[in-house]
């Protein structure tokens, strides 16, 4: 790339160190598709003499942008603009019931408790809900073959579910009601 195309306007404000003007304008020039994702951006130096900035400053801007995953630098061959990070689902919501199904193998649950608590501090925070707020809990043993493999412990927002306490968790898992009930977006794993 020549450095005479190099054309990068920093903001010029004496409040905002230079390496933060240069990370600033080199971010704008991503955003607005100028320099796209996979494409090589100046040199450090290309951009040192365009701008008439120190490398050490240029190297600086280029580094934290690396770091914040915007930029890939490539040993003997430059900087590019990074890929945007694929999207994927954080948590992939399964019923215990089927994964134990699909194995081959028998699932059977035990309903220990189903009930009404008072969030405490730590579960209210968690949840994102007021302290002492009405929640649904439910205890349950999981088996695969006869055999106890997990106690399920999960807490549950009435609003978001008001018939959960109505449900018939010999016939159904919890996860299960709560994956018909619930949109995958409206629920979240803590």
């Amino acid at each position: 790339m020549n450095s005479r195309l190099v054309t990068i306007k920093l903001s010029g404000d004496k409040g905002t160190p230079v390496y933060q003007q240069i990370k600033d304008a080199i971010r704008a020039k991503m955003q607005s598709g100028e320099w796209q994702a996979g494409k090589m951006i100046p040199s450090e130096n290309q951009l040192a003499d365009s701008l008439n900035a120190s490398r050490m400053t240029i190297n600086r801007s280029l580094r934290e942008l690396t770091a914040e995953g915007l930029l890939k630098r490539v040993h003997g061959l430059g900087t590019f603009v990074a890929e945007p990070p694929r999207h994927a689902h954080l948590v992939k919501l399964v019923s215990i019931s089927d994964e134990i199904k699909q194995q081959g193998k028998q699932h059977s649950s035990q309903l220990l408790s189903v009930e009404t608590v008072i969030s405490d501090a730590e579960l209210s925070e968690r949840m994102q809900l007021a302290e002492k707020t009405p929640v649904y809990k439910v205890v349950l043993v999981h088996s695969q073959d006869s055999v106890p493999i997990q106690i399920e412990i999960r807490y549950v927002n009435p609003e978001l579910v008001p018939d959960f306490l109505e449900v018939d968790f010999t016939e159904t898992t919890p996860a299960e009601h709560l994956i018909k009930s619930i949109r995958p977006d409206e629920l979240e794993h803590i």
